[in-house]
């Protein structure tokens, strides 16, 4: 019997993306055995008053990762699970993506009382999130709405719905579904409004470069069309954001054999946005986050990001 033991955060949809991630390994490999072992992070310390860029300067990125991971250098733990919308666009040196599962959903869902969609939201009611990105898609299709800047996990957030505190809150579909709630969406919002984060809905499994481990082991949960989608998706974050965390949303969805990989950016004055979307050999993901980048740039999208440097909305 092998025993591994993986880093993880205390969070209730941590624990349970964790037992997943367990759960496909062993039933790949019975002869493994893997122990959780919990680890406190920056994230899950700090309190934010107000979403804002300058809130997150590149010496904050990372900060649900930033102690698991060096926990993973340090010997102390053999893997890490993430989820790969919060991991880096570069992550530490000495460390690889040993596997990308099977995908989730990556889109957005509206949780509203009363199950009222988007559209009949009435006029002043209030929408929770904790992602610039949201407010600004939300402020684009619904100007007339207000929104509150959130932070906890996602059945806090929930009950603040549920006790009227909110009207609604946007939140991942992905981690919804894995914490079984399911029931309490009111709809899906509709990606060409709601362009999702990069990596949004996927897992991944971080291990040392140099680790002892078989890469059977991770290779067998590994989800080839999953990992050339956020391949993809991280390629071109890591091109486009400068340093700067604005609101951007990135999509790369398999037909067959091809990728076709979907970014918009949004300007601080909320009237203009640049959208491409171009498709790229599923096999050659990188290249296609580098063309897509490429593209964007072509049209001005640098500098509606830069843009963003210091504002507070």
């Amino acid at each position: 019997m092998m025993r591994l033991v993986v880093g993880t955060r205390s969070s209730p949809l941590s624990l349970i993306q964790t037992d997943e991630v367990i759960h496909l390994m062993c039933l790949k490999n019975p002869n493994v055995n893997v122990e959780k072992k919990i680890i406190l992070t920056t994230g899950d310390k700090m309190k934010f008053k107000s979403i804002s860029p300058s809130q997150y300067p590149t010496g904050l990125r990372g900060i649900f990762e930033r102690e698991i991971d060096s926990a993973l250098l340090k010997g102390e733990v053999d893997f890490a699970v993430h989820s790969m919308k919060d991991v880096p666009s570069t992550y530490p040196k000495g460390l690889e993506i040993a596997s990308v599962p099977k995908r989730q959903s990556p889109y957005d869902v509206l949780v509203s009382r009363r199950r009222i969609l988007l559209k009949d939201l009435p006029p002043g009611s209030v929408v929770g999130t904790g992602s610039l990105r949201r407010v600004i898609q939300l402020r684009k299709v619904r100007p007339d709405l207000k929104t509150k800047a959130l932070r906890g996990n996602v059945g806090t957030r929930i009950k603040e719905v549920e006790d009227g505190v909110l009207d609604a809150v946007i939140l991942s579909e992905a981690g919804i579904n894995r914490l079984g709630m399911r029931s309490v969406i009111s709809e899906r919002l509709a990606a060409k409004d709601f362009v999702p984060a990069a990596g949004q809905g996927a897992l991944v499994v971080l291990t040392r470069r140099n680790h002892k481990i078989p890469k059977k082991i991770f290779r067998d949960i590994d989800d080839k069309s999953s990992r050339a989608q956020v391949l993809a998706e991280r390629q071109l974050s890591l091109r486009i954001e400068g340093g700067c965390m604005a609101p951007m949303g990135v999509l790369a969805r398999s037909r067959g054999r091809s990728l076709v990989l979907t970014v918009c950016v949004y300007s601080v004055d909320q009237d203009r946005s640049i959208s491409v979307s171009l498709t790229g050999d599923i096999s050659r993901p990188l290249i296609l986050g580098n063309r897509t980048a490429d593209e964007l740039l072509r049209f001005g999208g640098l500098d509606l990001i830069r843009e963003w440097r210091g504002v507070t909305i």
